[in-house]
């Protein structure tokens, strides 16, 4: 048990920014009271997640839905509170364009421009 325990401690669990926002399912989002209103509230939640847990002390963000101004600031922030950021990932689901997919789609034209933009917009991120 001991060998388990001590391989549960050794991972290190890179939680999802949206995760810590409002949740629900495709007909309504379910607004809950103290949910993070900016990546960085998001942070605080992330810290005390890792304090609890002690193996989740990385946090991806999806842009553009955690764009922030001073990219900096809040890569100072998440590791003054004993985090890292980790993946950038790029939202290409939540728009009309990407109904048929969105690398994939088959009117290429239509989603390109948007998709390249969402991808490029992930780039503005410094490697943190």
């Amino acid at each position: 048990m001991s060998a388990v325990k001590a391989a549960l401690k050794s991972q290190v669990v890179e939680t999802p920014s949206w995760g810590y926002g409002n949740s629900g399912t495709r007909f309504k989002v379910f607004a809950q009271p103290g949910v993070p209103r900016d990546p960085f509230e998001k942070m605080e939640d992330a810290a005390q997640v890792h304090a609890f847990t002690g193996v989740a002390p990385k946090v991806s963000l999806h842009i553009p839905r955690d764009k922030v101004t001073d990219c900096a600031a809040l890569t100072r922030h998440a590791e003054s509170l004993g985090l890292r950021i980790g993946a950038i990932n790029s939202n290409v689901f939540q728009n009309d364009d990407y109904g048929l997919g969105s690398v994939t789609h088959p009117d290429a034209d239509r989603a390109e421009a948007r998709l390249t933009g969402n991808h490029l917009r992930g780039r503005e991120i410094p490697d943190v």
